[in-house]
């Protein structure tokens, strides 16, 4: 579509000295609109896409900041579980080494408790026959008492021989237990930091393929981005393009209204005088279709004044359009309903602005005014006098900068306010 535009208009600027005037200044405008629309219409396209990028940043970021911590929580998850895993086996070696003590010691009280058993009964076959004839030789019962606590001695360290081994035994036992509880708390605890472990690596996955995905369309959006901003380059060369060609229509213009201004005075007869006259009207004409455009289109909106001019087109000054009057302190009326939201003298060069809000989307502003005739608050109708012109010391008294500001996608924005007046 660029290509058509750029190539149509270079044929229209080529074209221009064999058309009439008007209709070449008129087409030149109308292709320099509808380029600035286009140009509009690729800001608009690029706002998007950069609000798109930061919000495809931020969840970029966002995704990127989740995806180490699960990388962190799985490094700590897996650390965890091998140093779990080296506990487990060394819980098992001592298991392993308390099972085999366990065996022995079992083996060797079994073993003790027949030796002892058939000791115990040969002791007691020759102590109580040494004893007995000992026992039959004490003279008092002092001494029957002594014998017989060596004889309870000997009776006693065989049996406490056995309970030993037998507390041995169980102590080991118990140990048994306690680390069979042990290995099998770890074994949980680990199979449990598997599968975290194996979730944790399923979301890193996820995540990973996710990021994929945003730098992917970030990718083509920044494509996408690059391309418009090409086009978005050539199509304000050939804006600029157009715009001197309407330049130089103007200049030459111009020069033709006083050549003919010049032969009018200079006219030797009448006849003379009247063909330069005509000559002089026809480039009046022509001078004010290019400078002076008319409204083209009836719309909703009413004009700040009557049989207003424009003399100014959105951004060749600045963000408005810039209005003449057919008089000086002419009434500058509110160009539709709604409640006055701002009254300031912006600096003495300017006079004072006043901004009526017609909607949460729509407002109107209006500047170059004298102290106005409303104040913040008030509601107004459509038509309602809000000021006079002649309030900016180095603005013209017959002149009013327009402008307006319109909200889309929560972004507010100065828009050509001309196509809101109707003029083309």
């Amino acid at each position: 579509m660029l290509g058509r535009y750029f190539w149509l208009g270079l044929a229209l600027w080529l074209s221009l000295g064999l058309a009439q005037q008007s209709d070449a200044t008129r087409t030149i405008e109308r292709q320099i609109q509808e380029y600035q629309q286009l140009l509009e219409d690729r800001r608009q396209e690029q706002a998007r896409i950069e609000r798109e990028l930061g919000a495809l940043r931020s969840q970029l970021e966002a995704t990127l900041r989740e995806r180490d911590q699960v990388s962190e929580e799985l490094f700590g998850l897996r650390q965890e579980r091998t140093t779990l895993l080296s506990e487990i086996a060394a819980l098992e070696a001592d298991l392993a080494q308390t099972e085999l003590e366990i065996r022995t010691l079992t083996q060797r009280l079994s073993e003790l408790k027949g030796r002892i058993a058939t000791l115990l009964v040969s002791l007691h076959r020759q102590a109580a026959g040494r004893f007995s004839w000992v026992l039959a030789r004490a003279e008092s019962f002092y001494e029957l008492r002594v014998k017989n606590h060596y004889l309870s001695i000997l009776t006693n360290r065989d049996v406490e021989l056995l309970n030993e081994i037998d507390r041995t035994v169980l102590t080991l036992e118990a140990k048994q237990r306690q680390l069979t509880a042990q290995v099998n708390e770890r074994n949980a605890k680990a199979a449990e930091l598997a599968a975290n472990a194996q979730r944790l690596e399923a979301t890193q996955a996820n995540l990973n393929r996710l990021i994929g995905q945003l730098e992917a369309t970030r990718e083509g959006q920044l494509a996408q981005r690059g391309a418009m901003l090409q086009e978005q380059v050539r199509l304000e060369q050939t804006i600029a393009g157009a715009q001197r060609a309407l330049q130089q229509e103007r200049q030459r213009i111009q020069r033709a209204l006083e050549e003919a201004r010049r032969r009018a005075e200079q006219a030797a007869s009448e006849r003379e005088r009247q063909v330069a006259q005509s000559d002089v009207e026809r480039a009046s004409r022509d001078l004010a279709a290019i400078t002076t455009p008319t409204r083209q289109v009836e719309t909703d909106w009413a004009l700040p004044f009557p049989n207003a001019r424009l003399v100014s087109r959105f951004r060749e000054e600045g963000t408005w359009i810039v209005l003449r009057a057919e008089r000086e302190g002419t009434a500058v009326r509110s160009a539709l309903s709604g409640t006055v939201t701002m009254v300031q003298r912006v600096q003495a060069n300017s006079g004072f602005l006043v901004v009526v809000a017609h909607s949460p989307e729509l407002s109107t502003a209006y500047q170059g005014l004298q102290p106005p005739e409303v104040k913040v608050g008030d509601r107004v109708s459509q038509g309602t006098v809000l000021g006079y012109l002649g309030g900016g010391v180095l603005m013209p008294p017959d002149t009013l900068r327009f402008m307006v500001n319109l909200t889309r996608d929560g972004r507010p924005a100065w828009v050509d306010p001309a196509p809101y007046l109707g003029f083309r």
